[in-house]
């Protein structure tokens, strides 16, 4: 897949689950190994980051759990729901950019979240829009596509295998890639 527009990310103070803990996704470099998932399994394995994404963005969101988590992201990051699958605040962009098909991602959906021992479903409660310059991160895994950002399971959109080079500048988003 030739990637030609936004890639999906997280802030620099997202936690990424490791075998180890949690690690920042900041930190995170090729070679380090976290844990991920098959949506469908429900059962966490370890991988190693392939890739890492850093870029800027202009608009991003809080989103508040009922177990009182936080995630900030961009709005076209895919979180799994397991009643409607892959699922983004505007999924319609998810779909356009990355070919995945995602159902909307909204108040009320109840996403898969790890807290280290097991599986659960976690109701989003709150999403809030946040405007400014954002340096925000991304990983790609070696397996399953999917990792866990501050506990939730999200996709890589096979981060890994695009090719980023040409990416460049595309509205309001600058792309740095390693790996």
């Amino acid at each position: 897949m030739n990637a030609c527009g936004n890639i999906f990310c997280f802030s620099p103070e997202t936690e990424i689950r490791s075998n180890k803990g949690a690690l920042l996704i900041s930190r995170i470099e090729v070679g380090d190994s976290i844990m991920n998932s098959d949506p469908y399994e429900q059962s966490p394995v370890e991988t190693r980051v392939v890739r890492t994404v850093v870029s800027s963005h202009s608009i991003i969101a809080s989103l508040h759990f009922s177990n009182d988590k936080n995630v900030v992201c961009t709005l076209d990051h895919p979180f799994w729901v397991p009643e409607a699958g892959w699922s983004a605040i505007q999924n319609e962009v998810t779909e356009r950019r990355f070919g995945l098909q995602t159902a909307q991602l909204s108040i009320g959906s109840r996403c898969t979240y790890f807290d280290g021992n097991r599986m659960m479903q976690v109701r989003l409660n709150a999403i809030k829009l946040l405007y400014g310059d954002y340096v925000m991160y991304d990983i790609a895994g070696a397996t399953n596509g999917t990792f866990f950002a501050n506990g939730f399971l999200v996709h890589d959109e096979n981060l890994g295998c695009m090719d980023l080079r040409n990416i460049g500048q595309y509205e309001g988003v600058t792309v740095q890639a390693t790996g």
